[in-house]
């Protein structure tokens, strides 16, 4: 599948910046911008035929002092449950001392947070978890901190939640160390995912399965890869958020930082 660029936005959010993690959900995108380092997850309106945006709004904040997302909310997956209601999964994310970042999943129902994570560290998953796909079926696990160039490098790949096992993992572990925010779309009996995969900078990837556990990677078929020099994805291409509407086929992406 070869993807055809079409436009790209930076929300204006006053005292904010990024445009993390984009999600299209029933005529919103929602989104994770940051001020003074903290995420937060904000929508707005946003017009497929016309391809414009609404006035953005706040939708749901990062937590209290002391909670799970106290550093940060970035939004992960949108659904309805059988009631009718919006269950927007999220990364929660706070500082620890010794490494940059600790990961949990958690929901809001209507927009408004549950208290508590729905998945944190756990006898699989002992260093975190990050964004998930229709709700926990696919969701990044983290596996530990390596030290790269005198940093410490987070490690991760995506797993299947039932039962847990490998989804999507490392092709060359020197050169490939981060493997992010699934996004499955199944047609007929074929299941396919893109993510984002990383050594220095990220790049889409693409993946097929029959049975949504076993996935071959076929990274060359994703179909996008980074803008020409000067373009605002001429250094990354991430988190891909891919949907269909109206009998077309839509990808969502974020690019450089």
């Amino acid at each position: 599948m070869k993807w055809r660029k079409l436009s790209n936005w930076l929300p204006a959010i006053s005292g904010y910046t990024h445009a993390a993690m984009p999600f299209y959900f029933e005529g919103d995108v929602y989104y994770s911008p940051r001020r003074n380092g903290l995420s937060e997850i904000w929508r707005a309106s946003f017009n497929l035929k016309t391809l414009t945006m609404g006035t953005p709004e706040l939708y749901l904040p990062h937590g209290k002092d002391g909670e799970y997302d106290d550093y940060g909310a970035m939004v992960s997956w949108l659904k309805r449950d059988a009631a009718g209601r919006i269950l927007c999964y999220f990364v929660g994310w706070n500082r620890p001392v010794n490494v940059a970042f600790r990961n949990c999943i958690g929901v809001a129902l209507n927009g408004h947070k549950l208290y508590g994570p729905l998945k944190d560290r756990n006898l699989y998953d002992t260093v975190g978890v990050g964004a998930c796909c229709d709700g926990l079926r696919w969701y990044v696990s983290l596996l530990g901190w390596e030290r790269r160039d005198l940093r410490l490098e987070p490690r991760y790949h995506i797993v299947n939640g039932n039962p847990h096992s490998p989804a999507i993992t490392f092709k060359n572990h020197e050169t490939e160390w981060a493997i992010a925010r699934p996004c499955v779309i199944q047609d007929g009996d074929l299941y396919r995912m893109w993510y984002c995969y990383r050594g220095l900078e990220y790049r889409i990837g693409y993946a097929e399965s029959k049975d949504g556990l076993q996935w071959e990677r076929k990274d060359e078929e994703a179909g996008i890869t980074i803008g020409e020099h000067g373009a605002f994805d001429d250094e990354a291409v991430a988190y891909p958020h891919v949907f269909d509407s109206d009998g077309q086929r839509y990808m969502l992406w974020t690019g450089n930082g």
